[in-house]
């Protein structure tokens, strides 16, 4: 197929096969070294979004030939070339298959699960009607008064039904909390509620998102950084999770907090769409089980040293075999 001995399509097939020998190392690599923290995770599996949309233009400015015949045929370890010239049937080969079911099953899922929420949210946030909250600004001045946290982030309130509350900004960060959410917590679940979202203002998990959301629409038909993209975020709302323990000493607050979250039965919905909200609310209540789990077991608030020696060790091996794979 001619697509995958061009460039745009030897980095297309290179960046979906690197990118599984990358997600192979890593999850690896947390059972040999017992990496369970989830600020170590979150670094890992950065590399497995990241490195593949790079790793391709960089071997070809170091070794111009790495996609010649020779080097496939003489050198390499795997020639994606050679199993997608395979022929299926008569006109059609691996290659047609493989792209066509990555491009289709990928792109729907983005849409679904990604795109139109996002349009959704922003849509929603502008219909909001929003007003300043001095009371819980005092909650929010004394969880800051010992963290390096400037400007001091603003909060609003918004008439929601719904229990909501986000960072919205980087700058000049505000932390949006609707009405009905402050009437359903304690005070010291609505405390590890601010406290959370202190700690993505922190870590400038908007300015990561956003960063992380630009790759994966790079990777738009690669399946692993669908995968990998749901489960970084995971583990940056785990690793918010540790800076709200360390805060507030209470990671059941926190915990009994994100069951507020969970959500509710489909209803009477076509069948498509009860299909599509079923599995996004089992994933959705899946993540937050997880994570009140760990709340719940004492493992939240603990300090790792992050090995950068193995880190480095890591990527340096994903980088050395992904140079022979084209």
């Amino acid at each position: 197929m001619w697509f995958f001995e061009s460039y745009p399509g030897m980095f297309v097939s290179q960046s979906v096969i690197h990118s599984i020998v990358a997600l192979i190392i890593v999850e690896r690599s947390f059972e040999i070294w017992k990496v369970d923290a989830p600020l170590l995770r979150f670094r890992y599996r950065l590399s497995v979004i990241v490195l593949p949309v790079f790793m391709f233009p960089i071997f070809q400015l170091i070794n111009p030939e790495r996609g010649s015949f020779y080097f496939r045929h003489d050198t390499a370890i795997f020639d994606s070339l050679g199993w997608f010239e395979l022929k299926i049937w008569d006109g059609v080969t691996v290659g047609i298959v493989f792209f066509c079911l990555a491009l289709v099953f990928t792109s729907t899922l983005m849409l679904l699960q990604e795109i139109i929420p996002l349009i959704k949210d922003i849509k929603k946030k502008r219909r909001s009607h929003m007003h300043e909250a001095e009371g819980i600004r005092e909650i929010l001045k004394e969880l800051i008064k010992d963290k390096q946290v400037s400007p001091t982030p603003s909060v609003l309130i918004v008439s929601e039904e719904d229990p909501v509350i986000f960072t919205s900004g980087a700058k000049n960060p505000a932390i949006v909390l609707s009405e009905s959410m402050i009437e359903m917590l304690e005070e010291k679940e609505l405390r590890s509620a601010i406290a959370h979202e202190v700690a993505h203002i922190i870590r400038r998990s908007n300015l990561t998102t956003l960063f992380i959301f630009a790759v994966r629409l790079i990777m738009f038909y690669n399946p692993v950084s669908l995968l990998v993209f749901r489960r970084i975020l995971q583990d940056d709302e785990q690793v918010c999770d540790d800076i709200t323990v360390s805060m507030t000493k209470d990671p059941y607050a926190l915990a009994s907090t994100l069951r507020v979250f969970y959500l509710k039965n489909v209803g009477e919905l076509s069948k498509i769409k009860a299909i599509k909200e079923s599995i996004e609310s089992s994933s959705h209540n899946l993540l937050l089980e997880e994570r009140i789990e760990r709340l719940e077991s004492a493992e939240a608030g603990r300090h790792y040293a992050f090995m950068w020696g193995r880190y480095a060790l890591t990527l340096m091996t994903i980088i050395g075999i992904n140079y022979y794979i084209v």
